[in-house]
C-alpha cells in the first residue's frame, strides 16, 4: 500500500545472476521509485544475502513519482574469487542509508538466486 504523499524505493531484477568465468556472477537491476511523490538522490549496495560482504554501492538519481533508474549491472565474486558454484544468493538494496522518507522501508531490496 502507497501512503498518499510518499515515496517508495524497490528494486526491480533484470535477469538472473549469471556465470561469467574469471568475471564472476553478473547481476543486472533496476530502481523504482514506486510511491507517488518525488524521491532524492540516494545510494544502494550490492552484497551477500547475509549482508556482510559488500560487492558495490551505487548511486540512484532523483526519481520522479512512478520513474524507474536506467540498468544497474554488476560483477559478483563470492569472498574476493571466483568460484564456480551451484548458485549465487546475493541482494540487491536501494536507499541504503535512508535518505528518502518512504511509506515502506522494508521493500527496498531484491534477491538475486
Amino acid at each position: 500500500m502507497v501512503v498518499m504523499g510518499a515515496t517508495d524505493m524497490v528494486v526491480i531484477v533484470e535477469t538472473k545472476a549469471t556465470y561469467y568465468g574469471s568475471d564472476g556472477w553478473r547481476v543486472c537491476f533496476r530502481v523504482k521509485n514506486q510511491g507517488n511523490r518525488s524521491a532524492n538522490d540516494s545510494y544502494g549496495k550490492v552484497s551477500t544475502k547475509s549482508g556482510t560482504v559488500k560487492y558495490g554501492y551505487f548511486y540512484v538519481p532523483k526519481l520522479a513519482a512512478g520513474a524507474t533508474s536506467g540498468t544497474y549491472c554488476d560483477y559478483v565474486k563470492p569472498g574476493g574469487k571466483v568460484v564456480m558454484i551451484p548458485r549465487l544468493e546475493a541482494l540487491v538494496q536501494a536507499d541504503i542509508w535512508n535518505l528518502v522518507a518512504e511509506s515502506n522501508e522494508g521493500n527496498n531490496w531484491a534477491s538475486f538466486k
